[in-house]
């Protein structure tokens, strides 16, 4: 279906949402405890119907579901698994960065929940979850003491007790 017969048969697109179209998603389901879909369609709010994602359904072949942004359990795009491997190397790298300057712990935590945010508002779309799951990366990368981290000076791997000693360090 094109954009226009979309709109004549589900309504006017929402102009903002959590997710977008083409986004493979899980979502809730009585009848299906693990439904997956594809949402093809975001109808903005209208007279007493909220929003509503148009999914076509991977369980059920060429069905639609009519499911609320509040219903997505979440995105399974391949791309997010990427995303968490870059996002606490970010923080590692952040980390490595604080304990060379001496921040506080609370210093730390936002630098890295900051650095984290600016990758994902520059490579994809900020949503609930993802700030989340930032929020997750960095609590166990701080916690976690990495073996070793990407340098802040030279940009290459050290172990992070030798941050400290690299010699671009001015």
């Amino acid at each position: 279906m094109t954009d226009e017969e979309m709109t004549i048969v589900y309504g006017t697109a929402a102009s903002r949402a959590e997710h977008k179209r083409g986004d493979r998603v899980r979502y809730t389901d009585p009848e299906f405890p693990n439904a997956t879909g594809v949402i093809v369609w975001i109808a903005a709010a209208a007279n007493a119907r909220p929003m509503q994602y148009i999914v076509e359904t991977e369980h059920r072949s060429g069905m639609l579901d009519f499911i609320s942004p509040g219903d997505v359990i979440e995105v399974l795009n391949a791309q997010s698994s990427l995303d968490q491997a870059q996002l606490l190397e970010i923080a590692n790298t952040a980390i490595a960065q604080s304990r060379v300057e001496k921040w506080t712990e609370e210093k730390t935590r936002r630098v890295a929940i900051a650095a984290c945010v600016r990758f994902v508002e520059k490579h994809g779309r900020m949503s609930d979850q993802t700030q989340i799951a930032i929020a997750v990366i960095v609590e166990e990368a701080l916690y976690a003491a990495p073996t070793t981290v990407r340098c802040p000076y030279c940009r290459q791997i050290h172990y992070t007790q030798h941050v400290e000693r690299c010699p671009l360090r001015s």
